[in-house]
C-alpha cells in the first residue's frame, strides 16, 4: 500500500506537477458563474459606477500632483475658522479675495485697483486755513490776559504764538498761571489746533512782555 504525503493540484493536468504541496478548488458566484482571478489575485467586478467610502478620518497619503488627484467634482468644501493662515501665495497664480465691509456692514467699493474713501467728517478741510487770517501783538504781564484782544477768529483752525521777549510766557486756560500752563519760552514759536470756541489766556513772569498771535479759519 502507498501512502502520498503531498496534494498535488494542476487545473490543466494534475498528474503532472509534483513541485509542491497545494489545495485547488474552483469558486463560483451563487448563480454557478466561475470567479476567476487576475495576477495572482481574486478578480472582483463592481457591478455600480462608483464605490461609496464614509469614513470619519479618510487617510489618503503620498499623493504626487503630476499624475494623482482626488475629485470632488460637484461638491463644495465650507472652511469656518477664527483665524485662517494661508501661506506662500504667489501673486502671479494665486489669489484670496473678500469683501470689505465697513462697521455697518455695507460692502467697501474700489476703484483702479484702489480702495474709494469718502470722507464725511470733512477733517481734510479742516486741516487747511483758505478762509481768513488776523495776526497782532500782545503785551503781557504777570496777570493773566486773553489771548486775542477781540473774540477768535470767526471759523478758526490754527492759532500761532511767538514769544519774542527774553522772559517766558505760560499759555492755557483763563486761570492759568506760571505753574501750570503750557510754556512759551523766549523765542519759541508754536502752533495750536484751536477752534474758536475754546477761550485761551496768557501770562507772564515779567510785565511788558511781547508775544505775536497769529490765527488763519
Amino acid at each position: 500500500m502507498s501512502v502520498s504525503s503531498r496534494l498535488v493540484f494542476d487545473p490543466a493536468d494534475a498528474a503532472s506537477i509534483a513541485a509542491s504541496s497545494s489545495v485547488g478548488a474552483f469558486v463560483r458566484s451563487s448563480d454557478g458563474t466561475l470567479i476567476g482571478n487576475v495576477s495572482d489575485a481574486l478578480k472582483v467586478s463592481f457591478t455600480n459606477a462608483s464605490l461609496a467610502v464614509s469614513a470619519t478620518d479618510l487617510d489618503i497619503r503620498n499623493l504626487v500632483f503630476a499624475t494623482d488627484k482626488v475629485d470632488v467634482s460637484g461638491s463644495s468644501i465650507t472652511i469656518s475658522a477664527t483665524d485662517l493662515d494661508i501661506r506662500n501665495l504667489v501673486a502671479a497664480t494665486d489669489s484670496v479675495s473678500a469683501w470689505t465691509k465697513d462697521g455697518s456692514g455695507n460692502s467697501i467699493t474700489s476703484t483702479a485697483s484702489a480702495l474709494d474713501v469718502n470722507i464725511k467728517s470733512g477733517d481734510l478741510d479742516d486741516s487747511l486755513g483758505n478762509t481768513a487770517i488776523a495776526n497782532e501783538s500782545r503785551t503781557v504781564g504777570t496777570s493773566a490776559i486773553a489771548t486775542t484782544s477781540a473774540a477768535a477768529l470767526a471759523g478758526r483752525k490754527w492759532l500761532y504764538l511767538a514769544n519774542v521777549s527774553n522772559k517766558s510766557m505760560w499759555f492755557g486756560k483763563a486761570s492759568v498761571t506760571s505753574a501750570n500752563g503750557f510754556p512759551v519760552f523766549p523765542g519759541d514759536k508754536h502752533e495750536f489746533r484751536i477752534g474758536p470756541a475754546v477761550v485761551t489766556n496768557v501770562i507772564g513772569d515779567a510785565a511788558g512782555l511781547d508775544l505775536r498771535v497769529m490765527e488763519l479759519s
